[in-house]
């Protein structure tokens, strides 16, 4: 059996319990950290790892294992407020709302370049840890669509490239050539 666990949206003071009370049910596995940016870097660059080895820690002790999830999913406030432009937009320009998940825009230099750190950041300090037996390194990535102007502007580069004129483009897309 196995089971996601958000620590970040639990008092510390009831990790060992969930704990215990997991392994009496026989879970086995569990997948931390899908949403845990904002708490492991609340900072720019300021990264805070005690309380992802103390949970580590507690669930290792009942002999579960773990799955841990890359949260770039949920991109943190101070990311949004530096980069507002790697927000999320509908295919009628309208941006996504503050807490919504799956924010950001993918595609986003700023954005990508901010993941890979935290991904670099979380790897490094956990590789070599013999409870976690599995990385996600993301999560729904294709469970929705964004229309901003990078990913517009992308999207005709790669058209473009592919097809090499509009008239292509068009008589691939059905269109009078």
């Amino acid at each position: 059996i196995g089971v996601d666990y958000y620590p970040e949206y639990w008092d510390k003071s009831i990790w060992e319990k969930d704990a215990a009370l997991m392994a009496e049910c026989g879970v086995k596995i569990v997948r931390i950290s899908g949403v845990a940016w904002s708490k492991l870097e609340p900072q720019n660059g300021q990264f805070e790892f005690w309380w992802f080895d103390e949970i580590i820690e507690a669930f290792s002790q009942y002999g579960m294992e773990m799955i841990f999830c890359i949260p770039t999913d949920a991109a943190p406030y101070w990311l949004l407020e530096a980069y507002p432009y790697i927000t999320r937009t509908n295919k009628d320009g309208v941006l996504l709302p503050n807490g919504a998940y799956d924010r950001c825009c993918v595609n986003a230099d700023e954005y990508r370049s901010y993941a890979v750190r935290l991904t670099e950041q979380i790897v490094r300090r956990y590789k070599d840890n013999r409870n976690i037996i599995a990385w996600q390194l993301d999560n729904n990535i294709d469970a929705y669509k964004c229309c901003c102007g990078y990913c517009k502007e992308k999207f005709r580069k790669w058209l473009m490239t592919r097809h090499e004129t509009l008239g292509n483009i068009n008589k691939v897309f059905g269109g009078n050539g």
